[in-house]
């Protein structure tokens, strides 16, 4: 019988799992936008049709960055849970390997690129508001 501990524990790495795969998800997202705004640039050099035309990179891009910002979400959040979890045990006095320095730099890392995603988040909205056929640069 698993532990309270022990049981928050492996939430936590299901949600890092779950975390890793949406960031996956918006990694292969970023390949497609870039794919077809290469495919698109190219075509108008050979005079053919890009073969993705219902596809615009611009809200491809978008989507893409919107789960790596969910990504990034569940990995700060996750990341405070166990520094939470880790500062409790400090507080019951319970043996603990090492310090809680390393996961509060974490914390803070994974916060900071959480907001720097917002921010490129609305970089891209705006993108496919103003100009919806532009090739995205990333």
């Amino acid at each position: 019988m698993l532990n309270q501990d022990d049981r928050m524990t492996l939430t936590l790495l299901n949600l890092e799992i779950i975390g890793s795969l949406t960031a996956i998800i918006g990694l292969i997202l970023f390949i497609v936008a870039s794919t077809t705004a290469k495919d698109i640039l190219l075509s108008s050099y050979f005079r053919r049709n890009p073969g993705n035309s219902n596809l615009n990179p611009d809200v491809t891009a978008f989507l893409g960055r919107l789960f790596f910002v969910a990504a990034g979400f569940i990995a700060a959040s996750t990341t405070t849970l166990r520094l939470i979890q880790r500062a409790q045990k400090v507080l019951r006095h319970e043996p603990m390997q090492g310090t809680l320095v390393p996961i509060t730099y974490i914390v803070i890392g994974s916060w900071t690129s959480l907001f720097g995603g917002i921010i490129a988040l609305i970089g891209d909205y705006r993108r496919v508001q103003e100009s919806p056929s532009s090739i995205p640069v990333y």
